[in-house]
């Protein structure tokens, strides 16, 4: 992954996935504990279900992880880094 495409308005080198969870944990009324189970459950889903289109496959092998399944983690630094690329991607014509 090229990491310098963060390099812009408000995006830091390297995300805090502690604030990611503080900050979703607060929008819902729920804790940090919470965030982290329901999103990895949500993941562990995704990934385990037998029933997956081909767009699903495709978007699951894309995501560089550890594992089989990506931790939340490795899930949200991987989306966020192809949106912020298509950003990019999208400015620059």
């Amino acid at each position: 992954m090229n990491y310098n495409i963060r390099r812009r308005e408000g995006w830091q080198t390297g995300m805090n996935m502690r604030n990611i969870y503080r900050k979703t944990a607060k929008k819902h009324g729920v804790t940090v504990a919470e965030v982290k189970k329901g999103m990895q459950a949500a993941i562990d889903l995704a990934y385990t279900k037998t029933d997956k289109s081909d767009r699903e496959k495709m978007m699951q092998e894309s995501i560089p992880r550890r594992s089989e399944v990506p931790t939340a983690g490795e899930f949200v630094e991987s989306v966020a880094h192809k949106l912020l690329k298509e950003m990019v991607k999208a400015e620059r014509g």
